[in-house]
């Protein structure tokens, strides 16, 4: 069977795992996502499509290409515009550039803040936010797609994202 968008939502891809090589690095990489399906490309699947789900943080990264190709806009333009201004979630944001001072928690090797430190897999852990943000995305789910008087997403989108994605695949 060939690989479908919803394999790749619901990790049974047949892809085995992730390759965290440069994903997170302390500058951004630009490009990210075409390597890691640079290498995909030569992988051997570990079972076939739709078989069984085996969380893989590779499968959401080959969201960010068919994004993009299917709006036009980079991956992270299009969360941006279409999930995050429309749901107010002004303290979220992607590390596409340093943040500015004061506006995150740095991690601490002893008594040293270290560098920011940039998720480059976007779509699997790249997007940076705060609890009060991410509580408007729980508001938004709970009142099936809306957010104030904005449709983010369908009724039905909201009732399949809630709904057993695994078939038993687990």
């Amino acid at each position: 069977p060939q690989i479908t968008v919803r394999m790749l939502l619901n990790h049974s891809a047949g892809f085995g795992g992730s390759d965290y090589r440069n994903g997170f690095t302390n500058a951004p990489v630009p490009g990210y996502a075409a390597q890691v399906l640079e290498s995909l490309a030569t992988q051997r699947l570990k079972h076939l499509p739709g078989e069984m789900a085996v969380y893989c943080n590779d499968c959401l990264t080959m969201i960010e290409p068919l994004v993009a190709a299917v709006s036009g806009r980079p991956y992270t333009q299009f969360v941006a515009e279409e999930i995050l201004a429309p749901l107010d979630m002004t303290h979220s944001r992607f590390a596409l550039e340093p943040f500015p001072a004061g506006s995150f928690a740095p991690g601490y090797t002893g008594d040293r803040a270290d560098p920011q430190e940039y998720t480059n897999a976007y779509a699997t852990g790249g997007l940076y936010s705060t609890p009060n943000d991410m509580a408007h995305l729980a508001m938004m789910f709970m009142n099936g797609g809306r957010y104030g008087n904005v449709r983010v997403l369908s009724a039905s989108s909201v009732a399949e994202m809630g709904s057993d994605q695994t078939r038993n695949l687990l």
